[in-house]
């Protein structure tokens, strides 16, 4: 197996995601997979239009996750599984996720995951016009280290369609996850 695992990462490093997403499905088959390859495996998904198996594969990694108290890659789990699940018209089912993920983030207060919290409320009073909202929930350190402002961010929310920041938005450019 982790010949197929080496070759659905290599899939997935070269962005051919259709194809990296067949060698995950079928390493899953064989032994199910560690989080970390059903995070690479749902972004595979994700990314080859299979959004369906994303959000199959998103809350078994963060099932997976939580299980083994890696509270930061649940949180980031749950930030994009709600995301997919939005997209996908599922709004309540998003919500849920993301108040599962506040209740398991309250078992690591100083998570550096926290942001990707943050960052989804933002982004929901976003969708809402609700710009000078924004600031309150966009804390100090969601911005530290990125190009991103508290002005830039109001500026970007008045000037930028909405559901034009999750085009903005790509999963290189969120917070970075800890070793």
């Amino acid at each position: 197996m982790d010949q197929g695992l080496d070759r659905a990462r290599e899939a997935h490093r070269r962005q051919a995601w259709a194809d990296a997403f067949a060698r995950f499905s079928a390493a899953d088959e064989v032994e199910p997979l560690g989080p970390a390859d059903l995070e690479l495996a749902a972004e595979a998904a994700d990314l080859a239009g299979r959004g369906d198996d994303a959000v199959r594969l998103l809350r078994r990694a963060y099932l997976a996750n939580a299980d083994t108290g890696a509270i930061g890659p649940a949180l980031r789990c749950a930030y994009w599984l709600s995301k997919t699940l939005s997209w996908g018209g599922e709004f309540a089912q998003a919500g849920a996720w993301m108040a599962r993920a506040r209740r398991l983030a309250e078992a690591d207060p100083d998570c550096l995951e926290q942001a990707y919290l943050q960052l989804y409320e933002a982004e929901q009073l976003a969708r809402t016009r609700a710009f000078v909202e924004m600031v309150p929930a966009l804390e100090p350190d969601l911005l530290r280290g990125s190009e991103l402002s508290l002005e830039g961010v109001l500026t970007l929310g008045q000037s930028t369609p909405v559901g034009a920041t999750e085009r903005i938005h790509s999963r290189s450019s969120l917070p970075p996850t800890r070793a």
